[in-house]
């Protein structure tokens, strides 16, 4: 092959690879901490990475499967974290919170265990022990 035809294999190769990583799609954004408890109309801060291009947020008052849900705008949002306020709905509820509709489910306020210990130690409980 002549140096043209390597030039229009390449840039040809090049298109390909770019279409491909293009139909990756965007990055969800990922959740390391949250703030809790928040209650109505305060400011809730989810941190993480991939919060470049938060618009809105929506929110539930349950965690299981409501369709009732509201949807608020971002107050701030940067590659690591976003701030958006808590509606006037349900007082100390858990609320089910999903970024852009593309992030996973983000439980707020929800019930979080930092460590247990059983009769068989920080392994567990064995059949008919204890857990605490």
């Amino acid at each position: 092959m002549d140096r043209r035809h390597r030039l229009v294999a390449a840039l040809g190769f090049f298109c390909i690879v770019i279409a491909l990583l293009s139909s990756l799609g965007e990055a969800q954004p990922s959740v390391l901490w949250m703030a809790n408890p928040v209650l109505p109309n305060d400011t809730a801060l989810i941190y993480g990475g991939d919060f470049n291009s938060t618009t809105e947020v929506s929110i539930c008052s349950t965690p299981t499967g409501s369709t009732e849900c509201t949807t608020v705008a971002a107050l701030q949002s940067w590659y690591f974290s976003v701030k958006f306020a808590i509606p006037s709905i349900d007082p100390l509820s858990v609320y089910r919170v999903v970024i852009d509709g593309v992030s996973g489910e983000i439980l707020l306020n929800a019930a979080e265990v930092g460590w247990i210990h059983g009769d068989a130690g920080s392994q567990g409980a064995t059949p008919g022990g204890f857990l605490r």
